[in-house]
């Protein structure tokens, strides 16, 4: 485990580019995610519809900016699923996804497509201590950053044959005294896709 809050740190053509950091929660296994871009300025969500045949239609052509500069995503324990400032306020309240118990091996908990790389804030050092450092393709076209909550001790049973990972393999994240470490993959963008104009989040609700 990294005493510091782990950093991913996306790397294209030898420039580095700061996109978000994690960390576990102290008296639970909650998790918490920060991005860096959602901290400059109001949030910025798309609008998001769910079909009749279970998949979800992104409009990244309709853009809102909600009166909320976040701090962070929880994703907790019980399931609650919050989007809260640095005072602690919440977006929407009473958000529930899934509880950390029903999950018998993994599942996939929060996935980020991010804005063009080259448009996130570039960095000149790293820190060995906490950065997680993903070397993109170059060429790279549009792709998710996947987060999948795993239950420790059943790491051999996880799948390794995602369709269309990027990278061809995962980062492991495990916490001392913590029942569950997060999996961490990269995706391409099934069909025709553009960048988004900022970092676009989903969390798993059901």
């Amino acid at each position: 485990m990294k005493k510091k809050s782990p950093r991913i740190i996306f790397v294209k053509e030898n420039k580095l580019y700061k996109f978000m950091s994690f960390f576990v929660g102290k008296s639970d296994n909650s998790f918490y995610f920060h991005l860096y871009e959602d901290a400059k300025g109001n949030l910025k969500t798309y609008e998001v519809t769910s079909l009749e045949n279970g998949t979800t239609k992104i409009d990244l052509e309709n853009l809102k900016e909600h009166d909320f500069r976040r701090n962070k995503i929880s994703l907790h324990e019980s399931g609650y699923i919050h989007s809260t400032n640095q005072n602690g306020n919440r977006l929407i309240d009473n958000v529930i996804g899934i509880p950390f118990s029903k999950i018998e091996i993994s599942n996939l908990i929060l996935l980020i497509v991010p804005k063009k790389i080259e448009t996130l804030e570039e960095i000149h050092a790293v820190d060995e201590s906490r950065d997680l450092r993903i070397q993109l393709p170059n060429p790279i076209e549009p792709f998710s950053i996947n987060f999948e909550i795993f239950k420790k001790g059943c790491e051999d049973k996880l799948v390794i044959n995602h369709e269309r990972n990027i990278l061809g393999g995962y980062i492991a994240v495990t916490f001392d005294n913590k029942d569950y470490g997060l999996r961490i993959y990269l995706q391409s963008i099934k069909g025709k896709s553009s960048w988004p104009s900022v970092s676009l989040s989903l969390t798993r609700i059901g």
